[in-house]
């Protein structure tokens, strides 16, 4: 990546050829003979360049063009003008990386504004043509609603939390699978009377066994609040940017509007694979087994019309 400052603002130059013809480019200059003036260029390449220095010529992937007294243009390694330059090299690099940075972001910002329709346009087909909210409403149901019974909010939190779509049940063991553990753990040889081994009945203890894989449980992970990521947060942001007047920004707020362009698609990505998630998860086969779960028949009941609202 080459860029360089000239009458046009910053721009890219797609090779180093584009460089050597500069006017006033010499690829050897005795620094001892002359004085830094200016930084008109940054570079970074995976291949190495000889620093412009005729004293140094120590090849480097990053680096600065810059312009000496008299004129003439040169390259030189970010390192070798520290050392040989001073305070003045570190002062204009900073300036100029800074200035070029800015100027990158407020391109990317008039191109993102453009773009801004087309985005809406995307969110719009997440929340209705995907179902998003269909699948938010809804899911909330089995996550916040008092229509949804208390264990089974509790137990799809408790399995989210823990990122474990099994659904586990506590139950009391039979005589013969408690006989068998405590055979296994050795506890039956305890006694020496045979007899007495042979009347006692094995103490029954209670034990977990699953009774379901549900599936789409990421639609309740933290990550995937719908709400959060379309509403909250790309939505507000879109105004924003939109009437921006982005040649008056800050350099903190380049930065900040920046970083936040840099995630938009991961964020829409994440809600989409949410929306995959609920709909997955927002089927009745997919929560009927909860209903192992109810002692109480205003419980079942309860589940009974939430699972009605769902697709087979």
């Amino acid at each position: 990546m080459i860029t360089i400052s000239g009458e046009r603002g910053f721009v890219r130059v797609k090779s180093w050829d584009e460089v050597l013809t500069l006017p006033g480019f010499k690829a050897n200059i005795d620094y001892k003979a002359t004085k830094l003036t200016g930084i008109i260029g940054q570079y970074i390449f995976a291949e190495r360049m000889p620093c412009g220095l005729a004293s140094c010529r120590t090849p480097h992937g990053r680096g600065f063009i810059v312009t000496v007294e008299g004129g003439d243009v040169t390259n030189i390694g970010k390192d070798c003008g520290k050392t040989h330059f001073g305070v003045d090299f570190v002062t204009m690099s900073r300036t100029f990386s800074r200035d070029a940075a800015n100027a990158q972001r407020r391109e990317d910002l008039t191109t993102f504004q453009a773009a801004i329709p087309e985005l809406r346009a995307r969110i719009e087909d997440l929340r209705n043509a995907k179902q998003g909210d269909w699948v938010f409403k809804t899911s909330q149901l089995f996550r916040s609603s008092t229509l949804c019974p208390k264990i089974v909010r509790e137990t799809l939190a408790a399995m989210a939390r823990e990122r474990d779509a099994r659904l586990m049940k506590k139950r009391l063991e039979t005589e013969s699978e408690a006989a068998a553990r405590e055979a296994l753990s050795g506890r039956r040889d305890i006694q020496s009377d045979d007899d007495e081994q042979e009347d006692r009945r094995p103490f029954r203890e209670y034990m977990e066994e699953q009774i379901a894989l549900i599936d789409g449980l990421p639609i309740l992970y933290a990550e995937h609040d719908l709400r959060n990521l379309l509403i909250v947060d790309v939505l507000p942001r879109l105004r924003i940017i939109e009437s921006l007047t982005v040649t008056g920004l800050s350099d903190a707020q380049l930065r900040d509007h920046a970083r936040w362009i840099a995630t938009k698609d991961e964020k829409l990505g994440r809600a989409e694979r949410a929306i995959g998630e609920g709909i997955k998860f927002l089927r009745r086969p997919n929560l009927s087994p909860f209903m192992q779960l109810l002692d109480h028949a205003s419980d079942r009941q309860a589940l009974s019309r939430l699972l009605r609202l769902l697709p087979e």
